[in-house]
């Protein structure tokens, strides 16, 4: 057999004892190599009950192999007959147990490398960079991209990541030229009709006009003049005519009280519109 641990042989072979004897020495070959050993016999039942070598034979049986063998008949020759008994002759039976060691047709040794990766985002302009990760897994995530709209109120602003400020390439900082936030602006009495210039980014203004006071006497002061307010859309480079009235003149005693002088009214006027007007005291 290819994979053998046993080998039994069973030989019939004519048996060789000398006459009266109960052991002697005999001849086996394997492949022609000669191996010997001891055997016992019961010249009474003419069986072979055992057969003991010290020799090694087992490099003559190789997996898969066939092996010849052969019983050499010893010194002398038993005569026809089994002694006392049998008179037919003596046939013997040997039988050789062999046992080996089985070999592997493949002896190999595999070997398994295994590699762990520490996976995350790899892009360090990521979001969630991770700057331990060995291989990107895909999940980076990305700012989203967004729209500045300057508001016409708007002086300056600035971008910011992370709190640290920095000018972004494309991206350029409006400084406010041109744009015009809140503003009050008074117009007092000149004596002459004043104007006023809507500016660049202005579309609508608030007019607060007060009429001038009356004149005062020596007793008591002029009447208050009139307040009058109002909203209004412009353009810009409109200009509008603003008449600011004065005060009355004072009165004076002549033979009784004699009350002051009215004051004058106060006006806006647009292309010959009137806007507000504020009558005196």
């Amino acid at each position: 057999p290819s994979n053998a641990t046993s080998v039994f042989l069973d030989i019939d072979a004519a048996g060789d004892f000398s006459a009266g004897s109960s052991s002697e020495y005999f001849t086996v070959s394997f492949d022609g190599v000669p191996w010997g050993g001891n055997m016992t016999a019961n010249y009474q039942d003419c069986n072979l009950h055992s057969i003991v070598s010290n020799q090694d034979v087992t490099s003559l049986f190789t997996p898969g192999s066939t092996v010849q063998v052969t019983v050499i008949s010893g010194p002398g020759v038993h005569d026809l007959g089994c002694w006392p008994n049998d008179p037919s002759g003596m046939i013997a039976d040997l039988t050789f147990n062999f046992t080996g060691q089985a070999t592997s047709a493949c002896d190999s040794t595999a070997t398994l490398n295994l590699t762990i990766n520490n996976c995350g985002c790899t892009d360090p302009l990521a979001c969630n960079y991770d700057s331990l990760a060995t291989v990107d897994d895909t999940s980076c995530i990305y700012p989203t991209t967004s729209t500045l709209v300057v508001d016409t109120c708007m002086t300056s602003y600035t971008w910011a990541a992370n709190g640290t400020t920095y000018t972004q390439p494309g991206i350029y900082i409006h400084n406010g030229v041109g744009n015009v936030g809140p503003t009050t602006q008074t117009f007092s009495y000149t004596g002459s009709m004043q104007n006023y210039t809507v500016p660049a980014g202005v579309t609508s203004i608030t007019i607060d006009a007060y009429g001038a006071q009356g004149g005062n006497n020596p007793q008591y002061d002029g009447g208050k003049g009139a307040h009058m307010s109002g909203t209004f859309s412009v353009t810009p480079g409109q200009v509008l005519d603003i008449i600011v009235g004065g005060q009355g003149s004072p009165g004076f005693t002549n033979s009784g009280w004699t009350g002051g002088g009215g004051g004058g009214g106060t006006g806006v006027i647009s292309s010959a519109l009137p806007l507000v007007i504020a009558g005196a005291g």
